[in-house]
């Protein structure tokens, strides 16, 4: 992981999705639903996805052009190995296929 995403401690459930609750008169605890679907915390969820998105904004477009191997991430070792279990949950989310996401949203259904 990116020397900036493992510092990076802000939480941004709390800024972005707070003050959405604030005005939204509702029940769901956005929170909890979230950490019951998905095994994860929000916050942990963003870090994961800033982490990533810093590994490719950290790098100059004409390098990721000219290097394909820059595109890849090794899912194995991107994140600390001390966070295994919530790596997985997230690659589990955002690698999935056009099938399970279908099968996902008709049992809401």
């Amino acid at each position: 992981m990116p020397a900036a995403a493992l510092t990076f401690n802000c939480r941004l459930d709390t800024l972005l999705f707070g003050e959405i609750l604030k005005r939204t008169a509702s029940d769901v605890d956005l929170s909890s639903v979230f950490r019951e679907r998905t095994g994860m915390e929000i916050s942990e969820y963003i870090d994961h996805n800033i982490a990533v998105l810093v590994s490719f904004l950290g790098r100059e477009p004409k390098e990721l052009m000219e290097n394909a191997a820059t595109n890849f991430l090794n899912l194995k070792t991107f994140f600390p190995t001390v966070s295994q279990e919530s790596s997985e949950k997230f690659w589990n989310m955002e690698l999935g296929t056009l099938t399970r996401y279908r099968e996902e949203l008709l049992s809401l259904a």
